[in-house]
């Protein structure tokens, strides 16, 4: 099976996160073992991004983005970050 780059781009609704909800994403993304892990909060209070990049072995591109946002879904609620406004995932390189 081979391995696809996906990187996977949540948005947050900002205005309406519960209190502390920025510092639990920023705690997960500095702990994001050794891979791209980036929250931007440049255009708060309206709206955060967090963007991260996964490996994952799948049948096609279609598929490896899907397991990525899945990935990043139960990740974030096992840290307790709030389900994103928005999700995706697309394939290329890391850079």
């Amino acid at each position: 099976m081979p391995s696809y780059s996906v990187t996977v781009t949540a948005s947050y609704d900002a205005a309406s996160a519960p209190d502390g909800a920025l510092d639990r994403l920023q705690a997960w993304a500095a702990a994001a073992d050794g891979r791209t892990f980036v929250v931007d909060e440049s255009i708060a209070p309206v709206r955060w991004t967090a963007t991260a990049d996964y490996l994952v072995d799948a049948n096609g591109a279609h598929d490896a983005e899907r397991t990525a946002v899945d990935r990043f879904v139960a990740e974030s609620a096992r840290v307790g970050v709030e389900a994103p406004e928005t999700v995706l995932g697309a394939t290329g390189p890391i850079a």
